[in-house]
Order: structure tokens, then sequence, then C-alpha cells
């Protein structure tokens, strides 16, 4: 949750390949992925620290990653989806 209200506020994520929104990151370019080793943290931390323009540009990919596949509205039109496709195979139409 931490993750997604991170990039809710324009803010990249760091987190660790055991996330479940890892592939969704890494396909956003929202953030990184980081092995668990602190000197790679503490690195890449630095990194982005020192690069303005990065930061922005995943801040940005994160923002546009949570409009687009985890706000409420994305959320209640995929469990409509859902409902619907359910409805279709037990013959109940709509």
């Amino acid at each position: 949750m931490a993750a997604l209200e991170a990039m809710a506020a324009g803010v990249p994520v760091l987190i660790s390949e055991h996330v479940g929104l890892a592939p969704e990151i890494v396909q956003s370019c929202a953030g990184s992925i980081l092995p668990q080793d602190p000197r790679v943290w503490a690195e890449t931390i630095d990194q982005l620290l020192n690069d303005p323009a990065a930061r922005e540009k995943m801040g940005r990919a994160g923002k546009e990653l949570v409009q687009q596949k985890f706000s409420s509205e994305s959320i209640a039109r995929s469990m409509v989806h859902v409902y619907h496709s359910l409805m279709e195979q037990h013959g109940s139409g709509h």
C-alpha cells in the first residue's frame, strides 16, 4: 500500500522484487526494483537525489500508473467486468 500511496503522490518508488507491484512498476518506469543489498539501495537513492529529471519522470509515471490501474474508478470498472463475466458464465445474462 505504501508504494501505491507514494506513486499517487508522484514519488518514485524503490522496492524489492518480492513486492507484488514489481512488474507494473518496471513496465511503467515508475521506480526501481532492487536486490536486498543495502549498498545497492544506498547507491540508487544517491543517484535519484542527484538526478531531479529522473525523479520527476519516475514520479509522473507512477502517478499515471495509479490513475490508470489503481484508482477507485479503475478498480470499480474491473469489478463490474468480473461480475458481468461471472453472470454470463452462469447464464444470468445481465
